[in-house]
C-alpha cells in the first residue's frame, strides 16, 4: 500500500477500460503482510481472466503460494487460464517463490537467458547506467548536466538492456519491453517489444491509436 502500486493500478485501470473490459476489484496490503486470504477470497468469488499483482517481497510470495493452492482446488485459477501479472519479480526472487509462481508471467526490460550475464533486470539496468554515462565522458571527459541532457536528446546508445534513448521530455528511457513466463527457475520470453518509448503518467498516450476508435452502435 504506497505510491507504486496505487500508480500502476491508475494505469492499469485506463488501459482496461479502454480495452473493453471491466476492474473487479483492487485491493492493497502494508508492504510485508502476509494475510492474502481476504484477497484469496474475493478472486475466487469474482473469477477474474487475469490477475495484475503489485504486492512486493513477502506480501507477493505469500499471494503466490495461496493462488496456487486456490488453483489446485479449482481449475479455472489455474495459470493457462488466469494468469498472474507482476511487473516486478525477477530472477532473484524465485527460489523464494518456488513452484508457486510456475506458469505466471512477469513484465520488465530485462530477462536473463540462461546462462546469464546478469541476475536480474536491475542488475542489467546498472551497467546500462554505467555504459551510457562511460560513453558521454569518452566523448567529452569535462561534461557536466547541460551537456548530459543535450547529449541524451540526440543520441541512442547501444547497452546490455539493447539500444535506449533518454526522452528529452520526460527524462525516462527507451527501453524493450518483455514479459516473461516463469519456468522452472528462469523466465520463459514470450513476448519482447523493443525501443517502447515512455510515457510514465501515459500524457502521450492515444486510446484510439492503441485500441482503435469505438464502433457506434444503432438502436431503435
Amino acid at each position: 500500500n504506497y505510491i507504486w502500486g496505487w500508480e500502476m493500478n491508475r494505469v492499469a485501470r485506463d488501459l482496461i477500460a479502454d480495452a473493453g473490459g471491466k476492474v473487479l476489484g483492487e485491493r492493497y496490503l502494508r508492504i510485508g503482510e502476509t494475510d492474502v486470504s481476504r484477497l484469496i477470497a474475493e478472486i475466487r468469488a469474482t473469477r477474474p481472466n487475469f490477475i495484475l499483482n503489485n504486492l512486493i517481497g513477502t506480501s507477493s510470495y505469500a499471494f503466490l503460494a495461496a493462488y496456487r493452492d486456490l488453483g489446485d482446488e479449482d481449475a479455472a485459477f489455474s495459470p493457462e487460464v488466469c494468469p498472474v501479472i507482476s511487473c516486478n519479480l525477477t530472477e532473484g526472487e524465485l527460489p523464494a517463490i518456488g513452484e508457486s509462481g510456475k506458469g505466471h508471467l512477469s513484465v520488465g526490460p530485462y530477462f536473463a537467458p540462461r546462462p546469464a550475464a546478469f541476475a536480474s533486470s536491475f542488475e542489467a539496468s546498472a551497467y546500462a547506467s554505467v555504459q551510457v554515462m562511460a560513453d558521454v565522458l569518452s566523448r567529452d571527459p569535462d561534461a557536466g548536466q547541460a551537456e548530459f541532457s543535450k547529449t541524451f536528446a540526440e543520441r541512442r546508445f547501444s547497452t546490455r538492456l539493447g539500444p535506449i534513448a533518454i526522452d528529452a521530455h520526460s527524462q525516462h528511457a527507451t527501453l524493450p519491453v518483455i514479459i516473461g513466463r516463469i519456468a522452472d527457475g528462469f523466465f520463459e520470453v514470450v513476448s519482447r517489444e523493443d525501443e517502447v518509448a515512455p510515457d510514465p503518467y501515459l500524457s502521450r498516450y492515444d486510446p484510439a491509436k492503441t485500441f482503435g476508435r469505438p464502433r457506434l452502435r444503432v438502436v431503435s
